[in-house]
């Protein structure tokens, strides 16, 4: 997942995630405030479901 990869491996989804959303005509800086705010919606909906870390990894680590 994002939070469990290096610094490195942000980076590089970073750009790429930026890359896309610039095509709005957003800055660099527009576009990841935008992403984070994006991301901390979505955990903090999942948490109010119920998700937590645990069941999160779990979920990740299954195998289809």
């Amino acid at each position: 997942t994002y939070w469990n990869a290096t610094e490195e491996e942000r980076q590089k989804i970073e750009k790429k995630i930026a890359f896309y959303v610039q095509s709005s005509n957003l800055s660099r800086k527009e576009s990841l405030d935008k992403l984070y705010k994006t991301m901390a919606t979505i955990g903090q909906k999942a948490q109010e479901r119920g998700l937590t870390p645990e069941i999160l990894e779990s979920l990740l680590n299954e195998d289809d």
